[in-house]
């Protein structure tokens, strides 16, 4: 089911969401990137993910969840002090429905209003 725009809501990350984060991180990666890179290649990357990873930009009100009901489906991460988007990942079951798209809209928003006219992306093989 395609959520629509008015079942979306994209707000500000906090510390109770941090689990749901690393999940919809780690599913991404696996999912989206298991014909780009190895198996080993995405094993090293997962396990580089964990919780510590999210706090100083919830801290810094830098990390932004999109939500459909209750559920977490997609985040974006900024670096603003680098004008970067660190990473923005979408679950699985909802690749393709615009989602990452709204997150990255959302990121041009707080970076216009944070004084910052160019954000930059690094992005995977399959992005």
């Amino acid at each position: 089911m395609i959520p629509k725009q008015s079942q979306l809501h994209i707000r500000c990350a906090t510390n109770h969401d941090i689990n749901s984060l690393v999940q919809v991180q780690q599913s991404a990666i696996r999912t989206a990137c298991r014909d780009f890179y190895s198996d080993a290649d995405i094993n090293g990357w997962i396990a580089g993910v964990g919780c510590s990873s999210f706090e100083a930009g919830i801290i810094n009100q830098e990390v932004f969840v999109a939500e459909y009901g209750m559920e977490i489906i997609g985040f974006v991460q900024l670096k603003i002090e680098w004008a970067e988007i660190k990473e923005l990942h979408v679950a699985p079951d909802h690749f393709r429905k615009g989602i990452g798209r709204a997150l990255e809209k959302l990121s041009e928003e707080v970076a216009k209003q944070r004084g910052i006219s160019k954000l930059s992306l690094f992005a995977t093989l399959n992005a």
